[in-house]
């Protein structure tokens, strides 16, 4: 029988490549599969069986021995309202992720986030070169990211490092790092995460902006533009000619598809993390609801997790206007509940690997006529 993390299949997989960096012997490759996922691949004939790869991976965490932290009771839950330094139309809430990023880089940290790649089609997590790198990092994300290459430069690096990634990345990650006692070198920071839809949607949401509303080269992704409030944030898409398009997030085929929650990573669906487990040292995220309703220029949930997580707060935390609130704040906050899988994922998901337009697939499928999750 195989010992490696193959032996559950990879239903369950996340994608966070930390058995790929884990492997002794680098048996285990990242790549995209057919339905537009990263998944791990075992090269057979380079596989020892020796398992250590199972010690990272997340289809291996046993949950059950583990109480929900209570929506992070007793953690110290902030909201952060206005962010001084920086217009708040330029970040995607009000900027904590960019600030500490700053902060860590003066520092001489190693600064590790999220990019699009050059082409626009997919994400990867980069270790920051320069300070202008950090606007390459700002801002959300709403697909899946390889992390292999710089989580293991981060990890043969002498200097310390901040890292901004999903919490089945940090989670990933954590266990890396563990193995080899360098959590003293690391501070992470996760973020309350919805979960993320397959490659082949944004892919074919591209094809569609180009072919339907006129776009030449797209140059340009803006996924949280606030031209129309924080509230009802908007997507925005430039080409190399100027030309843009944006479009309230409720009217727009890519959220439409996301938001209904119809083609996420099967993972995502009863996502462990979701439910206030955390192995972060300090969790973000978007404070929506009731409390700051008339706020519309973004509001921060901060939840400082650990020791770690406060003191790299209060390095920071001059820049911001902000006030403690109680940890039942984030259940009116953030939704905590597993989400169905759609009785046609399967079907969704192989016609978004087809050739098959998105217009035609949203109407084949009813999209426009299902509920928000």
């Amino acid at each position: 029988m195989e010992n490696n993390i193959l032996d559950r299949g990879i239903n369950s997989c996340t994608g966070c490549g930390a058995c790929a960096i884990a492997c002794p012997v680098s048996a285990i490759t990242i790549g995209f599969s057919s339905e537009g996922f990263l998944i791990p691949e075992v090269n057979d004939h380079l596989c020892t069986n020796c398992g250590i790869c199972k010690d990272v991976c997340y289809q291996y965490y046993d949950g059950s021995s583990i109480k929900s932290c209570s929506d992070f009771k007793g953690k110290t839950i902030i909201a952060v309202l206005n962010n001084y330094l920086e217009q708040m139309s330029e970040v995607s809430t009000a900027g904590v992720a960019t600030q500490l990023a700053r902060y860590y880089y003066k520092e001489n940290y190693n600064v590790c986030g999220v990019i699009l790649t050059s082409d626009n089609e997919t994400c990867e997590h980069i270790v920051v070169k320069n300070i202008e790198d950090i606007n390459k990092i700002k801002g959300s994300k709403y697909l899946q990211s390889n992390t292999v290459k710089a989580f293991q430069e981060l990890i043969d690096s002498d200097k310390k490092s901040i890292v901004f990634g999903l919490p089945c990345q940090i989670y990933g990650l954590k266990q890396l790092i563990k193995q080899k006692n360098l959590e003293d070198k690391f501070i992470l920071v996760d973020f309350f995460c919805a979960g993320i839809p397959t490659i082949n949607l944004w892919r074919k949401y591209i094809d569609f902006i180009i072919r339907i509303m006129g776009l030449s080269d797209v140059c340009n992704v803006n996924f949280r533009s606030k031209a129309q409030g924080w509230h009802k944030f908007s997507i925005e898409l430039t080409d190399r000619n100027g030309k843009k398009y944006r479009q309230n997030i409720f009217n727009d085929m890519f959220f439409s598809f996301y938001l209904k929650r119809t083609c996420l990573n099967e993972a995502c669906y009863n996502c462990m993390f979701r439910n206030g487990i955390a192995f972060s040292d300090i969790r973000l995220g978007d404070f929506w609801g009731e409390k700051y309703r008339i706020f519309d220029d973004g509001v921060e949930l901060v939840v400082l997790v650990t020791k770690k997580g406060e003191e790299s707060w209060d390095n920071v935390n001059s820049s911001f206007r902000f006030e403690y609130v109680q940890t039942e704040d984030i259940l009116k906050s953030q939704k905590k509940l597993n989400i169905p899988i759609p009785e046609e994922y399967e079907d969704l998901l192989r016609t978004l690997a087809s050739g098959e337009k998105l217009e035609v697939i949203n109407s084949q499928f009813k999209i426009n006529l299902k509920g928000y999750k």
